[in-house]
């Protein structure tokens, strides 16, 4: 009696990019998640591990451990994040810091390129959609891609085209009265590093620093 092999465990980025779960060593037993080849990956998730991605779509598989940071809070930033239109900025946490990341990539200008239809051959077969099937068949087909275009696949690729780097932390100082050190990156010639500006409770933090993130003056925060 045949059986049917087990579908291996998979986890896709958020660039769209499939990654698969593998034993590296036994002794002491060691897991990777690699790209792409589904080859010899395992079929599950063992227990007390975890997935992480960055904000650039790096993946790795690590030990479950207790949080720090708890979750109210990383929902508060991103909230905060989100009531001042900063959607496009990410939110990571990593032990003791909340880390804020800035987007760099194409906006709705630069993306037009790629939109359906803005090439000579897009063109051309929509002229012939329209010579064969005729114009109310051809103008369905073009709304209906360019919906898809605005609904889906613009996000997709804008989030495929975009590279994230840290700006703003927050470092928990002190566990019980749940307050913040607070810095902004900071580039002494060609390197880089954190400037401390604050030290308070993230309610008070986040009014008050997020309001500088994609602005000039973030960068004269002292």
């Amino acid at each position: 009696m045949s059986t049917t092999p087990e579908k291996p465990f998979q986890y896709i980025n958020r660039k769209g990019v499939a990654y698969f779960l593998r034993l590296k060593r036994t002794q002491p037993v060691r897991y990777a998640m690699t790209a792409r080849s589904a080859k010899g990956a395992l079929a599950e998730l063992p227990a007390g591990y975890e997935i992480v991605e960055t904000p650039n779509g790096v993946v790795s598989i690590h030990g479950i451990k207790p949080r720090l940071i708890t979750e109210e809070e990383e929902e508060t930033v991103k909230k905060q994040l989100l009531a001042r239109k900063l959607e496009r900025y990410r939110v990571e946490v990593k032990g003791l810091n909340i880390f804020i990341h800035e987007p760099h990539g194409p906006d709705d200008v630069s993306l037009e390129v790629f939109r359906p239809f803005s090439d000579e051959l897009s063109k051309l077969a929509i002229a012939r959609i329209r010579r064969e099937d005729g114009d109310q068949v051809a103008d369905a087909v073009i709304e209906s891609i360019q919906l898809k275009w605005e609904d889906d696949d613009k996000k997709r690729l804008c989030e495929q085209m975009t590279n994230y780097s840290p700006v703003l932390r927050f470092h928990l100082s002190n566990r019980i009265a749940r307050l913040f050190v607070v810095a902004r990156i900071d580039y002494d010639h060609g390197a880089q590093d954190w400037l401390e500006l604050d030290e308070l409770p993230l309610q008070k933090a986040l009014p008050r620093y997020l309001r500088h993130l994609g602005k000039d003056r973030f960068y004269e925060l002292i």
